[in-house]
């Protein structure tokens, strides 16, 4: 998922000795002693380890380092030639990596989490912040802010790149916790001493019907009474459908999901086929409201979710990450404001300074 970037410089002699000291534990000897064939260990191959064991696939990793599946391969040779030692089991459904391989991509690992540390670092002695900030979004944010917050970001600060992962919030969480993303942007983040969360808008979920039901936003919709629709829903895990099952678990009523679809897309088209209903966010379906395809109602008692930022505690938030922060609840207040986008704004832009 996340992309490997050159390492600065000034860093590369850390990751190299990083190196020679993952191997000293390895073969049990001082690292005053390692062997200088590990001090000159290339960056690109262990880049190459953590993206295959990350992936779980050749062609994953290839995708992720923008190489070719033979030049990840080639790398994962060297690196094995160099070092003594056999670091994955090649079978007839890929690579599986043994002991050593976790072991030294574990390593590997937080010598680069550390690289990009020290590029922080060095980015913040700067008047304009700079560095890479890699941000998570749920799928429907994603379509809405990456342009628009893109622009943003070039216009105002030319040093910041930006790269995103896409996915659900329970992925969002993961990578996270995982620090492979620095901030997210999330609904109903779960409220832990691993998580700061910065709350910045308040969504409506809203019972969707194909057109011709002709539900109304003036005639609320008792959720008992959902018992007796056909419902078509996400999954278990997604946090929407866990929302739902609370209140039909809270009221003891028994809901009948036809069909589930992790996609919202998906949904709203087989509301429209006539397949069931289906409880969405109000600004998933506003398109689809104009042109009569659908019809919606507001739940009693109503449903909301908040779509709030959050990072892990045990990461530094950076200059620039925070300027991503402000530019992005620029964007989002924008669009409320304008009326291109139902909800409730929870955080006051002239207080906020992108801190999470």
């Amino acid at each position: 998922m996340r992309a490997a970037d050159q390492a600065p410089v000034n860093g590369v002699s850390e990751i190299r000795r990083r190196s020679c000291e993952m191997f000293d534990l390895l073969n049990r000897r001082r690292l005053s002693r390692c062997s200088p064939v590990y001090a000159n260990m290339e960056l690109s191959y262990l880049r190459a380890l953590l993206a295959v064991i990350e992936t779980g696939t050749l062609s994953k990793a290839a995708d992720r380092l923008g190489l070719t599946q033979p030049a990840v391969s080639r790398q994962i040779r060297l690196l094995e030639e160099q070092l003594g030692v056999v670091l994955f089991a090649r079978h007839g459904r890929g690579m599986t990596p043994n002991d050593i391989a976790r072991r030294i991509a574990s390593r590997a690992a937080a010598g680069f989490r550390e690289l990009d540390a020290i590029a922080r670092d060095v980015s913040e002695t700067r008047q304009d912040p700079g560095g890479t900030v890699i941000l998570g979004l749920t799928p429907l944010v994603a379509d809405m802010a990456i342009v628009p917050l893109i622009n943003l970001i070039s216009r105002k600060f030319p040093n910041i790149r930006l790269k995103f992962a896409i996915g659900f919030s329970g992925y969002l969480l993961d990578w996270l916790h995982r620090e492979e993303v620095e901030v997210a942007l999330l609904f109903d983040p779960i409220h832990h001493h691993s998580l700061s969360v910065q709350p910045l808008l308040k969504d409506e979920l809203v019972l969707v019907g194909a057109g011709y039901r002709r539900f109304s936003m003036e005639i609320p919709f008792e959720f008992a009474r959902l018992a007796g629709e056909r419902l078509v829903l996400p999954s278990l895990r997604h946090g929407i459908r866990m929302m739902v099952d609370r209140q039909a678990d809270a009221r003891g009523a028994v809901l009948d999901v036809a069909i589930e679809a992790d996609s919202f897309p998906v949904l709203r088209d087989l509301v429209i086929a006539g397949h069931g209903s289906t409880i969405l966010p109000l600004n998933s379906v506003r398109s689809e409201i104009e042109a009569g395809k659908v019809s919606v109602t507001r739940l009693v008692p109503d449903m909301f979710r908040k779509l709030a930022l959050a990072r892990s505690t045990t990461t530094h938030q950076s200059t620039a990450s925070k300027a991503v922060c402000v530019a992005l609840a620029e964007f989002l207040i924008g669009e409320v404001e304008s009326g291109r986008l139902a909800a409730d704004i929870l955080v006051n832009p002239k207080h906020f300074d992108g801190r999470v």
